[in-house]
């Protein structure tokens, strides 16, 4: 008879969560509210309580400890991007688009010049909204269907507890895991998918109901429209987003100087002054 093992929590990453929760200040509930999946604050609790003498893990908690764990690696991630990246006119307006696509469980399509900033955007909504799943298309060899595929699938399977066993169909497996679950999944760089990864997207959403999203230059348009004789796919994007940088660089320049030069009134005066006039 094969003894089950016992499940042995990560303490550094539990000691990590309530630090982060004293840190920012967050209820418990708030904490769960975070967290990828579907947990009731008991749950969670009973998780970060996991240190007290006879208290037992819950036959969830590894699953809460995979959301935790995503979670923490995506803040761990943000605190990065502070450094870089910081919000403007088009991510603030794209921010906006991408919660109006999760609310109605559409596919939506945000597409604009190139270098405008639309990554970034992306990037700054999945740092403030982890449950976000984003894959991106940017090489040759990451642009078909079984690529975007294979990295849909490891992203998600990067975020929960679940693994698949090695039996039956690995994407069977995975529209079971996403299906009802309203997890954003955005797909970066879409004007170099080919079609066939846009079939299996569409697919993927008929199968599942998640919201969608493609991110790309403003030939993915022609792309999907050109090949798409029947007008079944173009018709399926049900938001569709010009994405373009407003002329705010006095706005630009004051959140840098807030940034990297916290306390410097010389330079914010003249910046503040810039937009009082505009």
């Amino acid at each position: 008879m094969t003894e089950e093992k016992t499940f042995v929590h990560d303490e550094a990453l539990r000691l990590a969560a309530e630090q982060f929760i004293r840190d920012h200040k967050l209820t418990q509930g708030q904490f769960t509210g975070r967290l990828a999946g579907s947990f009731s604050t008991t749950r969670v609790a009973k998780y970060l309580n996991l240190d007290k003498p006879g208290n037992r893990p819950e036959p969830d908690a590894p699953r809460v400890e995979a959301a935790i764990r995503a979670y923490m690696r995506h803040i761990a991630r943000g605190a990065e991007l502070n450094a870089k990246l910081f919000d403007n006119s088009l991510s603030t307006r794209m921010a906006g688009v991408l919660r109006q696509i999760r609310r109605t469980g559409d596919i939506g399509l945000i597409h604009g010049d190139g270098g405008e900033g639309k990554t970034s955007s992306a990037i700054l909504f999945c740092r403030d909204n982890p449950d976000t799943i984003m894959v991106t298309a940017r090489h040759p060899y990451a642009c078909s269907d079984w690529a975007i595929m294979q990295m849909v699938f490891a992203e998600f399977c990067a975020s929960v507890a679940e693994k698949w066993d090695g039996r039956g169909c690995k994407w069977s497996w995975l529209e079971l895991q996403l299906r009802g679950t309203q997890r954003l999944l955005l797909f970066d760089d879409a004007e170099l998918m080919h079609l066939s990864a846009f079939r299996w997207a569409f697919s993927l959403h008929d199968a599942t109901g998640i919201p969608m999203g493609f991110i790309g230059n403003d030939e993915v348009i022609t792309k999907i429209t050109a090949a798409d004789s029947s007008g079944k796919m173009v018709s399926r994007i049900g938001i569709k987003h010009h994405a373009f940088l407003e002329d705010d660089e006095a706005v630009c320049a004051q959140k840098l100087i807030e940034q990297f030069a916290p306390g410097a009134d010389e330079l914010l005066e003249p910046v503040q002054a810039r937009m009082l006039r505009a």
